[in-house]
C-alpha cells in the first residue's frame, strides 16, 4: 500500500513507462480519484499515434501488476486511453509529433489557427494563412503565454 495518492501515481507512471512495447509510446497523464478507488485513467500517446492494441496491451500488463501486488485497497477500473480529438497538447513531445499539422492556439491576447512549423523549449511557431488577403502571418508564441493548443481535424 502507498501512504498517499502521489506515491501511487508515481508508481503507475514508472510502471507504465517500463511496460511500453516500444520507445515511440509515451505517457501523457495519470489521474487517480481522491478516494483511492474508482476509475484510474492512464493517457498514452505515440510519436506515430496510438492503436487500440497499444492501449489494451498496457491495460492488461499494468492491471495485472496492480492486482498482483495488491496496491489498491478498493475495487478499481483501469482505463488506458489515448488523447481524444480536441484534447489540448500538454507536452513538448506532442508538439514535436504534430509539426506540419494545423493547430489552434489560444493565449490571453489571441486565438489563432495555423500550421505548426516548430516547437522548442521556449516557444512554438505557426503560420496563419489569411485567405482573403492571400498572405501568411508567422506567429512565434512563448510557451508561458499558451492557454491551450488543439490539433485541428482535417477531412481533406
Amino acid at each position: 500500500m502507498f501512504e498517499n495518492l502521489n506515491d501511487l501515481k508515481d508508481y503507475i507512471v514508472k510502471k507504465a513507462t517500463e511496460l511500453f512495447e516500444d520507445e515511440t509510446l509515451f505517457l501523457v497523464d495519470v489521474s487517480i480519484p481522491s478516494d483511492n478507488g474508482g476509475k484510474i485513467t492512464v493517457v498514452i500517446d505515440g510519436d506515430n499515434g496510438v492503436s487500440i492494441e497499444n492501449c489494451i496491451a498496457l491495460s492488461r500488463k499494468l492491471g495485472a501488476d496492480l492486482e498482483e501486488k495488491d496496491l489498491i485497497d478498493q475495487a478499481f477500473i483501469l482505463d488506458v486511453t489515448s488523447p481524444g480529438v480536441g484534447t489540448p497538447l500538454s507536452m513538448m513531445r506532442q508538439y514535436q509529433k504534430n509539426i506540419g499539422r494545423e493547430v489552434r492556439i489560444k493565449t490571453p491576447e489571441m486565438d489563432v489557427t495555423g500550421k505548426l512549423i516548430s516547437a522548442t523549449e521556449n516557444e512554438v511557431t505557426i503560420i496563419e494563412k489569411k485567405t482573403k488577403k492571400k498572405e501568411e502571418i508567422k506567429h512565434v508564441i512563448p510557451f508561458e503565454k499558451i492557454k491551450s493548443t488543439i490539433v485541428q481535424v482535417s477531412f481533406k
